[in-house]
């Protein structure tokens, strides 16, 4: 349950990089990782694969359809770039700024 939750609120927190933004580290499992997590408007985005596979190494993380698609035993999610909901396991969770796609 601690994985889904953190996995759900890493999404929620997604991939963000404008030249405004504050770079951030984030540490998991007392490790600091290297993703790229930035402070954009009071809310840390993290890059989804990163941060999907660093919770649960063994999450299927692909783009189906549009959007990014992460699966697991106990979490299925979806984010779509520009919308302001991210989908987890059949909730919607409201990202303020919208779902970012970088480099993609």
């Amino acid at each position: 349950m601690k994985k889904i939750i953190s996995a759900a609120m890493a999404v929620w927190l997604l991939m963000a990089a404008v030249p405004y933004a504050e770079a951030l580290s984030v540490t998991v499992d007392g490790k600091t990782a290297a993703w790229g997590a930035v402070l954009y408007n009071s809310t840390t985005y993290v890059p989804l694969r990163a941060a999907s596979l660093a919770l649960c190494p063994g999450a299927e993380v692909s783009w189906e359809n549009g959007q990014a698609a992460v699966t697991t035993s106990k979490l299925e999610l979806t984010a779509r770039p520009g919308s302001c909901y991210i989908n987890a396991n059949g909730r919607m969770l409201f990202a303020k700024d919208g779902v970012k796609l970088i480099n993609g």
